[in-house]
């Protein structure tokens, strides 16, 4: 039997991974009888195993999905070793997807399944400020799909779509389409992509001016494009936490770059010249402010309130 582990929060393209392997693996004549998903709980340990040790009928293999698997949570020795006798039982033709937004290595039942997998595969997204590794995206979504960008329509879809991978795939799609000449240049990018430079960096970078007009513009155009609120929130988190780190080194009177990119997080130093101007006209108890908001959004998003999300982001530019 074959295992594969994938965890991260891209889940579009976790989802294109595992739709590969469905092709790959199923009969199409057989689906109904031999792929099989549980949500998670102990039951989906139970029914996965049961499957996993089922025959498949009729032509192709078996797959059982199990995303956000229990299968990879905290369990006691009784659950891992239903698993381990399943595993040991199961036939060649069995094969298992296990998702995770975040692979704990420390589970007992992570260790074990880890040294069994047949494929382990990160799919983290890309952070919104990562200019080179949303370009390297780009670029190999396109050689998948045998489209080649000039380097300027690279850069303008770049910024159109920002880190979105399920709109850069559905864009390729569509200029795989409309654009059979190759390479296809900017002025095809900015005639068949909808161009917006609206992203959820730039709603942080609005909160951070308290450019009140362009903050409800731009939150008007993340959720008419369908932005998961919990994902425009995380990304707002990771930008004012760093905003918050910077200013607090600076208010200690740490100058080293080197030092404040390590504490914020920042993989290029050369950015902290940038932040110390962001951030010197906003005091530090504003910023601890900010992230007490912040907090108090994901505890509403969490409770499904979606709609307490607009006031609270104007909260932040009071």
């Amino acid at each position: 039997m074959k295992i594969y582990i994938f965890h991260g929060n891209d889940d579009y393209l976790i989802s294109l991974q595992i739709e590969e392997i469905k092709s790959k693996v199923l009969s199409p004549a057989w689906v109904n009888f031999n792929f099989t998903t549980y949500p998670p709980g102990v039951n989906s340990i139970e029914q996965g195993c049961n499957d996993l040790t089922t025959q498949p009928w009729g032509e192709g293999d078996r797959l059982i999905l199990l995303k956000d698997s229990s299968w990879l949570g905290a369990m006691d020795n009784a659950l891992l070793n239903t698993i381990k006798s399943a595993i040991s039982t199961a036939p060649f033709s069995s094969h298992l997807i296990l998702t995770t937004p975040k692979l704990d290595k420390r589970l007992k039942s992570v260790k074990y399944l880890i040294s069994i997998a047949t494929v382990i595969k990160e799919f983290a997204l890309m952070m919104p400020w990562d200019d080179k590794g949303i370009a390297n995206q780009i670029r190999q979504a396109a050689a998948s799909l045998d489209i080649t960008l000039t380097p300027t329509a690279l850069n303008t879809l770049a910024e159109s779509i920002g880190n979105n991978t399920r709109l850069l795939y559905q864009e390729l799609e569509k200029l795989k389409i409309y654009c059979p000449v190759s390479p296809i240049q900017a002025t095809d990018i900015k005639n068949l992509v909808e161009y917006s430079t609206s992203n959820s960096l730039s709603l942080a970078k609005f909160l951070l001016q308290k450019d009140i007009v362009n903050v409800h513009q731009t939150l008007n155009e993340l959720i008419h494009s369908g932005e998961n609120y919990l994902k425009i929130l995380s990304t707002l988190t990771t930008c004012f936490r760093q905003w918050l780190t910077v200013k607090a080194l600076i208010d200690e009177g740490v100058n080293d770059n080197q030092l404040i990119a390590s504490a914020a997080n920042i993989g290029n130093p050369a950015r902290i010249y940038y932040l110390r101007k962001e951030v010197a006209n906003i005091s530090l108890p504003k910023f601890i402010e900010i992230m007490g908001i912040l907090l108090e959004t994901e505890i509403h998003l969490k409770q499904s309130n979606t709609s307490a999300f607009t006031p609270q982001m104007l909260k932040i530019c009071s």
